[in-house]
């Protein structure tokens, strides 16, 4: 079973959190567990809704927990015109669509996740690897 677990961007001071997710009235909230002497203690840390993504389950090929949202570089195999193979690599963003986690190219083809895949950005502080010429 794989670990459930939350990351999003702090209202304030713009740093990454990880947690469990807590929807409020008015917002959502990461709630941090943090380590005092002797016990635990949760922290609810309000975020940016939109940069809220689930973990995936998966790791990239260096370790690095994959997160929706992400942007990850991936071989692509495919054949030519003249049916020669040969693999490309294409920045993808993760998404999560119809109950599953996807990677989603922006040429509009969806492809399988692989173990070469390598986490090089998100969306919300890199939106730039997503342009068509860096594909």
């Amino acid at each position: 079973m794989r670990e459930i677990k939350f990351r999003g961007i702090c209202e304030e001071g713009n740093k990454w959190v990880f947690g469990d997710i807590f929807h409020g009235v008015t917002y959502i909230s990461i709630n941090v567990t943090e380590r005092f002497d002797n016990y635990n203690s949760i922290k609810h840390v309000v975020v940016k809704p939109e940069t809220v993504g689930q973990y995936t389950g998966l790791n990239d090929k260096n370790g690095n927990e994959i997160y929706e949202g992400d942007i990850v570089s991936v071989r692509y195999n495919t054949l030519d015109d003249f049916g020669n193979f040969f693999c490309i690599y294409m920045n993808c963003e993760i998404i999560f669509e119809d109950g599953s986690f996807e990677l989603y190219p922006t040429n509009g083809r969806i492809i399988d996740i692989t173990e070469e895949m390598e986490v090089i950005g998100n969306i919300w502080q890199n939106p730039e690897l997503l342009d068509i010429e860096n594909v």
